[in-house]
Order: C-alpha cells, then sequence, then structure tokens
C-alpha cells in the first residue's frame, strides 16, 4: 500500500529514524512482551531486524508523533501452497489515545497481509492485555494462554483466517 492518511493518520513504508524513535518510546508492555518472548530490551536494532524480516512493514504516524510500527513476516514452516503470516506490531503511547482510528485504520492492512498469506498467526503476552483487545477488536481467534517465549510466560496465540 502507497503513503497515505486514514483520518488522523498517516501509514508509510518505516525508515531508521523510525526504529529508533520508537525504541526510545516503546510502549512498556511491547517492551516486557518482547522480553518475554525473545529476550529483547527493544532496542533500534532490534526493532530494525523486525522491518528487515518481514516481507511488508508501515508505520503511523499522528500529529503527536510515531504511534506504531508493524508488518508481517512470512512463516519458514509454511508452504507456497499454505502460506502463513506472522503478523506483530510494536507501539508508543499514543496507541492508547488513538486506538479506535487504529483499529479501523489497520483491518485494511490485515486484510492486504491476507492477500498473501491466507493465515496469520502470533502470540501475545498474556500481560498485554490492550493488544489483546486490538487483536479481538480486529476479529483475531484468541486461544487460551500456554507458556511461550524464552521466559516460558503465559502467551495467547491468536489468528486470523481459520
Amino acid at each position: 500500500m502507497t503513503p497515505r492518511w486514514a483520518g488522523k493518520l498517516f501509514f508509510s513504508r518505516p525508515i531508521p529514524y523510525d526504529c529508533e524513535e520508537l525504541a526510545q518510546n516503546l510502549r512498556p508492555a511491547d517492551r516486557q512482551e518482547v522480553a518475554a518472548a525473545y529476550g529483547h530490551s527493544g532496542t533500534a536494532e532490534e526493532i530494525a531486524g523486525y522491518v528487515a524480516a518481514s516481507a511488508d512493514a508501515w508505520v503511523c504516524h499522528t500529529a503527536d508523533g510515531l504511534m506504531c510500527l508493524f508488518g508481517v513476516a512470512r512463516w519458514r514452516g509454511s508452504s507456497a501452497l499454505s502460506p502463513v503470516g506472522i503478523p506483530w506490531m510494536l507501539g508508543t503511547s499514543i496507541v492508547s489515545r488513538n486506538a479506535s482510528d487504529l483499529i479501523r485504520s489497520t483491518r485494511a492492512y490485515l486484510a492486504e497481509m491476507r492477500k498473501d498469506y491466507p493465515l496469520l498467526v502470533n502470540f501475545i503476552d498474556a500481560r498485554n492485555e490492550p493488544s489483546l483487545r486490538y487483536m479481538r477488536a480486529c476479529g483475531a481467534t484468541i486461544n487460551a494462554p500456554a507458556p511461550y517465549g524464552v521466559e516460558h510466560r503465559a502467551f495467547h496465540r491468536f489468528s486470523l483466517g481459520e
């Protein structure tokens, strides 16, 4: 998708500075989730790695600044006949002030992801209630929590397209 305004939100492709800005302002719940899943602290280099590993990635800004960075990576175990995508999103505190706008706008991006990946799957830290609410509002199926990640904490598997 090309850069575009969606109400108060502006979506475009991320640039390296976006990774730096996000790392400096990452929501505590997202920083905690990244640490529990991967043992990372949410540095700009780590976030740039998520972008580089993605088949597609976008950044969302508001008048207040960078709100979130999100994308989709191909699950390595999926086949060409049944590709599975791994959607991800990391945000700043601006997300909480614009949650309903973000939900409405990112549904189009999730639909775009599903053109290439009929099934989207990832995990959310059970402590990250804002992200769970977001995925529920986007129509995801949320499974019961189970141990996941380097810290073996409770995470919910979510999916779109099953």
